[in-house]
């Protein structure tokens, strides 16, 4: 071992560039795939820290209508309490009420996430309070609240706050219960937490029957080994059994399906195709570093044929050869495997806070860890010092003294092959994440049929107010205020913006309609001039007149596709609970981002002290934008005497809803360069190998007169070959694996050829450039220098 040892460390520093560019590429590429495999782990183990979320279900609704299938995740106050009297077999059952909500200290208002919760909550999810008390107990009374430690120390100053009070929902409550930290990687992050009987009184008939508004989400938790398919079904007769065989609620249109805590984020985010693809990613950056580092590894043997000559001479077996190339190998392997797990712990903290995750690298809490990295260096130097050990061991010691075994066909054949494959993965690697960012680009930039430059959306809610009417008022008195300043150009109000849609679905059927089941609509809120603000066009009719919604006028604006799927257009007469008539038909626009279809749309006129209204858009003339906002917010403040003033740009907002998808897309990115830039430090290694192997050839040359631009074509001309050829390799594949990413957007782009030319043109200068500064040494040196041994 210890002759093994010092083997290693002189052919690791008798070669210093071409040892640095092999361990290296290797450790870079190490720790990129690790670091992309954590990330994917983490989307792909989403709330999996509960102990039972293989049997937590969530209550989903399907409802089969005439424009189709329709996935609801709201249930009714009293279905919890209504299936654990029906179905005994079910361990456990609790609502949860999810909402952003303003909470008070004092008179400084917070916006907040307010869970809304049965006690329950803490049996069914493994959520737990620091200093070890109960949840389920602290819920049991309806003055108390549990906070996050956050939350605690933003609103109190301290992360013990017991007995500190706030005000939510006009209720005053005492903080009996913190948080202890959770994985982020969690589809429930709660910052407060109240009792659902605070909220919601279950002593009042009408609330524990209140059939007729779903709102929050019920959860349920099977017993092990029961098959949820099966209960299913049995959610079937449950649903006759409350709804009956008529109706839009009945057996037959509606369905309960149940979706697993583990399942949840996948089935809302879809973000297991996009870690999936991450981890081909990974893979592809680990077979190109192992590939560069085989490669090279398989070309430097080559060096020491002389040497190996020289052994065999002195007595050495050929078991022994082996064992000693492997050694080295694997130490080299060691060598970049510890300089991965540096780079590991450098970039993580980073990717941390840049994808707002808890990435976590337990190399010293979990054996399994370095068991895997560990075997995977055995693997990888196995691999790499395969070639010495086995092919140079076995060359007779009169070939390789006279340097005859250091020039082959297939050797050379073989590097090659591996060298055009890793810019066939790197280039149509770099080719896809240009795809995506062109797809990115295209939803950012489409025409969404409405303008929302120079908008700022003002969040607010009436809901808690101790006077409800006086604080209505004074709303409109802001409103009229800011419509007053030179600064605003006009003022709405309504239930959403563009980007975030708040609302609620509806039946809805046109007068006369005959069929049993009722069109499920999306419903909205529009003020007078909301239309007008944004800009959003009419095919047919128009806007709400200030006049409709100060008397309540039964009239309602419909978009295109809600137009087309009912049968009716301005002046037919529809029901969303009572008789409206239409007045209006907006051209399709995008309220939400671009991975979704449009969807139908009924708008009511509202009022800004209308129950769905939450936003008030101000459209802001040309001019200093900061003075006009500093002026709202004076005037904002006589409205709401906390000092909240919640407002955001609209397009910046908009834009926000591909922010997910462009951080991961930088990831791609970043990792894809990292690809091409292994190749490229692969193909520096053998470019410098072949001018050490031809340093005489070179030399004479030039004595017989060749110039720096022959010796370039030279060294050269066999390297480039591979790079070009792999572009047309990698342009289907990237062009087969492009257009089936494309499929899953009902908006997209036309693919062009933009994409697969710049991660040609990049991948190509890069290796032109790597070869040509490499090859111009070795042309620029001195013949007298290079053959003064000879």
């Amino acid at each position: 071992m210890p002759l093994a040892i010092k083997s290693f460390w002189r052919a690791l520093t008798r070669h210093k560039t071409f040892s640095l560019i092999n361990v290296l590429g290797l450790a870079v590429g190490l720790a990129s795939c690790v670091l992309i495999y954590l990330y994917a782990v983490n989307e792909l183990t989403y709330d999996r820290f509960h102990q039972h979320s293989d049997r937590t279900y969530l209550i989903m609704k399907e409802r089969h209508l005439p424009t189709g299938v329709q996935e609801l995740y709201d249930t009714w106050i009293p279905v919890r309490d209504a299936l654990l009297d029906r179905y005994p077999e079910i361990e456990s059952a609790v609502r949860v009420v999810d909402r952003d909500e303003p909470v008070f200290v004092g008179d400084q208002g917070f916006q907040r996430t307010v869970l809304t919760t049965d006690p329950e909550f803490f049996e069914m999810f493994d959520f737990r309070l620091s200093g070890g008390r109960d949840g389920k107990s602290v819920l049991q009374d309806h003055d108390q609240v549990i906070v996050s430690q956050e939350t605690a120390l933003e609103l109190f100053g301290t992360t013990t706050p017991a007995g500190e009070k706030l005000m939510y929902n006009d209720r005053e409550y005492v903080v009996a219960g913190v948080l202890a930290p959770f994985p982020r990687n969690s589809s429930y992050n709660p910052q407060l937490i109240v009792p659902f009987g605070s909220v919601y009184d279950m002593s009042d008939p009408e609330v524990a029957n209140l059939w007729n508004s779903s709102f929050l989400e019920t959860w349920l938790r099977l017993p092990a080994g029961m098959d949820p398919a099966a209960f299913e079904q049995t959610l079937e007769e449950y649903i006759e059994f409350q709804f009956g065989t008529d109706g839009p609620n009945a057996r037959g249109n509606m369905y309960f399906r149940l979706i697993a805590l583990q399942d949840l984020h996948e089935q809302l985010a879809g973000t297991r195709t996009i870690s999936l693809s991450l981890l081909v990613i990974a893979i592809i950056i680990l077979i190109i570093a192992v590939v560069n580092f085989t490669n090279l590894s398989t070309a430097s043997s080559f060096r020491r044929a002389g040497e190996i000559g020289m052994r065999k001479v002195m007595g050495a077996g050929r078991m022994r050869l082996i064992r000693q190339f492997l050694f080295e190998s694997f130490f080299i392997t060691l060598l970049a495997l510890v300089l991965a797990i540096g780079m590991i712990e450098i970039v993580r903290p980073w990717m941390n806070s840049y994808f707002n995750i808890d990435l976590r690298f337990p190399l010293t809490t979990d054996w399994r860890v370095a068991g895997w990295l560990l075997a995977f260096a055995a693997g990888v130097s196995l691999l790499a010092g395969m070639y010495p050990a086995f092919v140079l061991s076995s060359f007779r010691p009169t070939q390789t003294l006279k340097g005859k075994s250091t020039r082959g066909r297939g050797a050379s054949l073989l590097r090659n092959s591996l060298l055009g494959l890793q810019f066939v993965l790197a280039i149509a690697l770099l080719s896809l994440t240009a795809i995506v960012w062109q797809q990115i680009h295209y939803m950012k930039n489409a025409n969404l049929n409405l303008d929302t430059s120079s908008v700022v959306a003002i969040e607010y809610s009436l809901r808690g107010a101790d006077d409800p009417e006086a604080a209505g008022q004074s709303l409109l008195t802001a409103k009229a205020e800011m419509e007053k300043l030179p600064g605003v150009q006009a003022v709405a109000n309504g239930s959403g913006v563009p980007g975030d849609y708040i609302g609620a679905n509806t039946f809805a059927r046109p007068v006369g309609y005959e069929e049993d089941v009722p069109f499920r609509i999306m419903m909205a809120a529009a003020g007078a001039g909301y239309f007008d603000l944004y800009e959003m066009p009419f095919v047919d009719g128009g806007p709400f007149t200030a006049e409709q919604i100060d008397t309540n006028q039964p009239v309602v604006v419909l978009n295109e596709t809600c137009a087309r799927i009912m049968g009716v257009g301005v002046g037919d007469e529809i029901i969303t609970g009572e008789q409206q008539t239409v007045i209006g038909i907006l051209a399709d626009h995008h309220f939400a981002p671009l991975t979704q279809e449009i969807r139908p749309i009924v708008y009511l006129p509202a009022s800004p002290t209308f129950r769905f209204s939450r936003y008030l858009s101000v459209k802001l003339a040309p001019g200093d934008v900061s003075a006009t906002l500093e002026q709202m917010r004076a005037i904002w403040s006589e409205f709401d005497a906390s000092g909240t003033f919640n407002f955001q740009f609209v397009d910046e907002r908009f834009r926000a809803l591909y922010s997910a998808q462009e951080r991961i897309i930088t990831l791609a990115g970043i990792f894809a360069l990292i690809g091409v830039m292994i190749a490229s430090l692969g193909l520096f290694g053998l470019i410098s190998y072949a001018v050490v192997l031809r340093t005489r050839e070179i030399g004479i040359r030039k004595v017989l007169g060749a110039e720096v631009r022959h010796i370039l074509s030279l060294v050269g001309k066999d390297y480039l070959r591979p790079v070009l050829l792999a572009n047309l390799i990698a342009w289907p594949v990237a062009w087969w694996l492009g257009s089936l990413y494309l499929q899953e957007f009902p908006y997209r782009m036309n693919m062009n050829l933009a994409a697969f030319a710049l991660a040609t043109l990049f991948a190509t200068l890069l290796a032109a450039g790597t070869m040509t500064v490499t090859a111009w040494r070795a042309a620029s040196s001195k013949p007298s220098e290079t053959l003064r041994h000879e």
